[in-house]
């Protein structure tokens, strides 16, 4: 599929050392996965009379991270003259190969002189309009399903044995030291050998293991008969430990893998998210059982299976 995504101008002002002045119409390049974006390019040669010499020369495109995109024309030839005011158009066809931030790069032979004053500009390749969709509908779809389940969780719940965990937290800081110590720097160490040469794999591999632990693992606790209330107990404290433990360990270990030059951002919403996650639909959970107890045999029936589902 092809797309005509913007208009890349670039300006060669010949005097003395000529400058080469490269401007982006649109302020944000995006391209799809799977999927080639065709870039319109114009080269505007002024002071022509004093560069005769630069008439014709390749210009070389290319995607600074080749993991994550390619060029399909590259050279591009372009060429002055009287006819065409001296000003030349090309299209540049860029495919997406993987999902990230790169930057497409200009740049010239060093036997032209010139100089140029930007060269790259940020490009991001996503997932192309389909996936989306699918990727939106399937996510809302999961979102009901683990909130139902969720709330089927908490009529599992005995409010005396949350209790219990949190007055003598063995449990709690046993699992807290393998989410936020061991899991950490397996995942470094991890990323740094398997993953070398990969940046945007290896910061993201590491920031997965700096993540809390999920609902999944409250749900095996309840498929295989083990502690659920200390399991729940254990989710809502990694979770909200997450809010200083993901910052800490991408401060100050995380930054070794990333390349580009914005800030880091933590996802406090989708930590909190999480949270309200967990918490809302078991407490509802705990509620409908304290009034309906004979429920709690066919809801933990039921939340075996779904969670088999999972």
């Amino acid at each position: 599929m092809l797309r005509v995504f913007g208009v890349i101008s670039i300006i060669l002002t010949v005097s003395g050392a000529a400058n080469l002045d490269v401007y982006v119409n649109e302020s944000d390049l995006v391209i799809y996965d799977g999927e080639t974006t065709s870039f319109l390019v114009t080269f505007t040669l002024l002071d022509f009379i004093e560069a005769t010499d630069l008439t014709s020369f390749p210009v070389d495109v290319m995607c600074e991270d080749a993991d994550l995109c390619r060029v399909d024309n590259t050279p591009l030839w372009v060429d002055f003259n009287e006819d065409n005011r001296y000003q030349h158009e090309s299209l540049v066809n860029v495919t997406g190969l993987f999902l990230g931030r790169t930057s497409l790069v200009f740049g010239i032979g060093k036997e032209i002189t010139l100089n140029i004053t930007r060269s790259r500009f940020q490009l991001r390749v996503l997932r192309n309009e389909t996936l989306q969709m699918l990727n939106t509908i399937f996510t809302i779809f999961l979102v009901v399903f683990v909130t139902f389940n969720t709330f089927l969780m908490g009529t599992q719940l005995n409010f005396g044995m949350i209790m219990r965990a949190v007055k003598k937290p063995v449990g709690c800081a046993i699992g807290f030291g393998c989410q936020y110590t061991l899991m950490p720097m397996i995942a470094y160490a991890t990323a740094l050998v398997v993953l070398s040469g990969y940046p945007s794999l290896q910061f993201g591999f590491f920031a997965v293991g700096c993540s809390p632990g999920g609902g999944q693992s409250n749900m095996y606790t309840i498929l295989l008969g083990g502690n659920i209330d200390l399991s729940v107990t254990m989710t809502f404290f990694s979770t909200a430990a997450a809010l200083g433990m993901m910052p800490l360990w991408i401060t100050l270990v995380g930054q070794s893998f990333y390349t580009y030059s914005e800030e880091i951002k933590i996802p406090f919403y989708m930590i909190f998210s999480g949270l309200a996650g967990l918490i809302v639909p078991s407490a509802f959970g705990m509620l409908l059982i304290h009034y309906k107890p004979d429920w709690a045999k066919t809801c933990k029936t039921i939340v075996k299976i779904l969670s088999l589902l999972m």
